[in-house]
Formats: C-alpha cells, sequence, structure tokens
C-alpha cells in the first residue's frame, strides 16, 4: 500500500514496520513542451500504472515552454496536460519562468500535483508558492524522500525575476540530511542540471537516485551506489527504474534495474488524445495561413544559428530594428529553435515563425553607448565554439572577430554605417527583453537606458510575422554583417 506524507522540509518519521521486501517503480521524463507529445506518454503511465500499484511519475522538469502554442497562451495548454498525466513530483526547470516569475505562480497554481523547489527564493527568504523543497511518501513501511533542485544558470538562461538560486550540491547536502534525519530510508533527487552537475551530485552521494533533466540525454547510470536517468526530450521515451527494497538488519537495501519505454505508436488516454485534437485544431486555425513568401533560402539548425551569419538570423534582426525604429538590432541566437530549413519560393506561415521563435519574448527599445555594443558582441562570440545560444544575429551594423584570440578579446571591428562604431557615442537598439535583462550574460545591456519596456511592446515573432506580411516576399542575404576569422 502507498500512503503519501506531506510535502514539506521536514517529515515527522513514523514507527512503521517495514515489509521485507518490496518493488517500488519510479518513471521519468523531462524536457516536455510540445503538446502532442502527450499522448504517448499517456498512455505508457496509464500501462505502467495498471501493471502495478507502486509507481510513480517523476517529471525532471521544462514543459511550459518553449513551444508554438506556448508563446500564445503562456503555458496555460500544459498546465491541463500535466493535470491530465498527473505526475506524482515535477521540479522545476529553467524553462518554467520564460514567461517570468507572475507566469509561473500563477501556472503552479493551476497544478493539481506537488512541484518541487529546493533551491529557489528571493533575497528576503520568501519561496516560489506552490512548491515545497523536499517530499516524503511511504511505501509498504519504507520511508522515500525526494527533494527538487533548479539549475542556478536559470538566472540567465531564463526570466526568473527576484528569484535566485542556492548553489545545487551544497543545497543538496542540506535537503538530504533533513530527509534522512526524518527518516527517509531511500532519498531521490529530481533535478533540472547540466549533466556535469549531476555527476558532481552523484558523486556526493548524498542521494540514492537522481531523476534529472536539461541536457536532453538519454541516459541510464549506475556505479553500484547511486543510480541515474534521463529521459532524452519530448516523452520520446520513459526511463523506468525498478528499485527493489530489502529490509537487512533494521537497514534497508535496494537494487536498481532499468528500462527504456519507448512511446512511438503508442495511443494516448481518452482524455489526453481529445484534448490534444482540441488544440491541434485550435493551433492550425491561427497559424495555417500563409503569410509570405522566402526569396532565399534559410536554415535554422543549431550549428548555423549558433556559430555564424544566418539568413533567418538578419531577417529576424531587421524585423525587430525596423519595428522599433532603432538605429541597430541584435537577438541571440539561442531564441532561434525549430532547427529548420526553407527552400527558394516556400510560403511561410505565421506557424513557421512562432515554431522559431517559441519562448514568448518582446522587443524592447534601449539607448546605449558604442562600447556596450562591442562589449555585448564580445559576449556573443565569447563561445562559439560550444555552440552558445548567445551567439548574436544583428541589424544595422557589422562586426569582425578573431576567433584563434581567448574569449574576451576576439573582437577587432565594430562598425556602424561605414565606420568604426563610436564606443562614446549613443544609440538605440532593439533586441529582446530576456537579452535586455543581461541574459546569456549580455550584462552590457542591463544597466542600458530602456526606451521601450516589454509591457510597452509586442511579441518579437508577431513583428517578423507583420514584416513578411507587409513585404509579401523576404530575401534574407548573408551579406558580411558577421565576420569570424
Amino acid at each position: 500500500m502507498i500512503r503519501t506524507l506531506l510535502t514539506s522540509v521536514a517529515v515527522a518519521a513514523m514507527a512503521v514496520s517495514a515489509s521485507a521486501q518490496t518493488t517500488i517503480t519510479l518513471l521519468s521524463t523531462n524536457d516536455v513542451d510540445q503538446f502532442e507529445s502527450f499522448a504517448g506518454l499517456s498512455g505508457v503511465l496509464a500501462a505502467e500504472r495498471a501493471a502495478g500499484d507502486n509507481v510513480f511519475f517523476m517529471h525532471a522538469g521544462d514543459s511550459l515552454s518553449p513551444s508554438v502554442l506556448a508563446g500564445l497562451d503562456k503555458g496555460d495548454h500544459i498546465v491541463d496536460l500535466l493535470n491530465l498525466v498527473k505526475p506524482d513530483f515535477m521540479v522545476v526547470g529553467n524553462h518554467e519562468f520564460d514567461f517570468g516569475p507572475d507566469v509561473l505562480e500563477a501556472a503552479i497554481a493551476g497544478m493539481d500535483f506537488p512541484m518541487l523547489a529546493g533551491n529557489i527564493a528571493k533575497a528576503d527568504g520568501s519561496t516560489l508558492p506552490g512548491t515545497s523543497a523536499t517530499a516524503m511518501f511511504e511505501v509498504d513501511g519504507f520511508k522515500i524522500g525526494v527533494f527538487g533542485l533548479t539549475s542556478p544558470a536559470t538566472a540567465y538562461k531564463s526570466s526568473p525575476g527576484d528569484y535566485q538560486f542556492s548553489a545545487s550540491i551544497e543545497t543538496a547536502e542540506a535537503l538530504a540530511g533533513e530527509l534522512r534525519d526524518a527518516g527517509a530510508q531511500v532519498v531521490i533527487a529530481l533535478v533540472h542540471l547540466s549533466q556535469s552537475e549531476d555527476f558532481a551530485l552523484v558523486g556526493s552521494g548524498v542521494a540514492d537516485v537522481v531523476i534529472t533533466g536539461d541536457d536532453h540525454n538519454q541516459l541510464t547510470y549506475y556505479n553500484g551506489k547511486v543510480a541515474m536517468m534521463e529521459s532524452g526530450e519530448q516523452a520520446e521515451v520513459v526511463t523506468a527504474l525498478d528499485l527493489t527494497l530489502e529490509m537487512d538488519d533494521d537497514e534497508v537495501e535496494w537494487s536498481p534495474s532499468f528500462r527504456i519505454i519507448s512511446t512511438d505508436g503508442v495511443a494516448g488516454t481518452a482524455e489526453v488524445e481529445a484534448k490534444v485534437a482540441q488544440l491541434t485544431a485550435e493551433l492550425d486555425a491561427s497559424l495555417s495561413a500563409v503569410i509570405g513568401t522566402t526569396a532565399s533560402a534559410m536554415d535554422t539548425t543549431r550549428p548555423v544559428i549558433r556559430g555564424m551569419e544566418a539568413t533567418f538570423g538578419n531577417l529576424v534582426a531587421d524585423a525587430m530594428r525596423e519595428a522599433m525604429g532603432a538605429d541597430l538590432a541584435l537577438t541571440n541566437g539561442g531564441g532561434i529553435r525549430a532547427k529548420a530549413t526553407y527552400s527558394v519560393g516556400q510560403e511561410l506561415t505565421a506557424g513557421d515563425i512562432f515554431a522559431e521563435l517559441p519562448f514568448g519574448n518582446k522587443t524592447v527599445l534601449l539607448e546605449l553607448s558604442g562600447q556596450a555594443v562591442i562589449d555585448a558582441v564580445e559576449n556573443g562570440v565569447s563561445c562559439v565554439e560550444d555552440g552558445c545560444g548567445k551567439f548574436p544575429h544583428i541589424s544595422g551594423f557589422s562586426f569582425t572577430a578573431d576567433m584563434s584570440q581567448p574569449a574576451g578579446s576576439r573582437v577587432t571591428s565594430v562598425m556602424v554605417g561605414g565606420a568604426e562604431i563610436d564606443p562614446a557615442g549613443t544609440y538605440t537598439l532593439a533586441t529582446n527583453d530576456f537579452v535586455a535583462r543581461g541574459g546569456d550574460a549580455y550584462t552590457s545591456f542591463a544597466s542600458a537606458n530602456v526606451l521601450i519596456d516589454g509591457d510597452s511592446s509586442v511579441l518579437m515573432a508577431s513583428q517578423v510575422v507583420d514584416y513578411i506580411r507587409a513585404a509579401g516576399e523576404v530575401a534574407p542575404m548573408v551579406e558580411g554583417r558577421i565576420t569570424l576569422n
């Protein structure tokens, strides 16, 4: 029999006699933001739950964003779908903050399941409403604790507002200690962390099981002491960890067995299939209309959009600059996500653009110095070799960088109107609200004078749609805006 206890930081140990042996199944998924993915996921969950009593669905974060539909409804439809598949526990991922903390707080208020956020708080100590740092549940007398962690990189990868993120390993040590003091015999870390943080957590040994997301890896790992799993993305697979628990002289011993369950071809539950059909119809009606054609080829695959001047990047930056009447424009390649190619003469729809720009970012107008622009470009090319999302796409200026030089010393020239930019000069620049707040380490923008803020502007994607619709035909070209030597 399963008994779920309070989802609070400390749970009093209870005098319960554990069975000699029992098995629990932990089902994991992560980074599931496309509504279509919930169909197969719901089918696998239903089958696993029907096959056994001790089954727990653990969601390792990132679902509210990014997606085309999330750009329109700020993830409301995902809350509905999550409530249908009912995670037993979910941890806050970085993309949960993409529409800002107010939207996330409202989303959590509508969730019918426990959300974990063990290292998120404001400077005054207030935590994310509706979340808990830890939880405890009991299966056949065995006490199992869970804690949740979100990557501290969320501070610049998303838009968390006043929320801050404590160090992952130190927080894990504290929370695991609290759970064990409260009687937990097995501790599960449900986390949304980078791969390096994951393995640091495994190496610390503070948790018995690590269920993680963020890197989109399909991974199972066991070092004889700690078991870890990650389930790729978009619920293409569900990873199952069957834990056999045994009581031996008042000590709990456990052994893991992993299963990889494909969702390909799996029918969803009736409720989820109906919801997916409804969402598909709604989205198709909104986004299927043709807005124009492209007279040049465009490529938004990751190596292109994060490593070189790209025709689509130029199109987006031009649309932003025109819409805001700015001298210059810059947007980060990591905000362009569809990984698509477009041939000459291809019709473009609003859906194409919202798929490329899914984060719901708004364009803002800044007034800043030429030096701040130089510093921004320097940041933008600081980790091109790693495929970082901060790579800049620009309009109204050009730059040259020497990639043989160390990060921070690569930019050799920034040109505006055929002349070197004046470091002491003043320019207006259109960018997205994420970057304007210092996201992706664009710290030189954070101190700029904000002429038009996000509350007074519109979605980037809408501006690009309007730009294409007004032109009828667009022909962005690679024209020497970015030169990497």
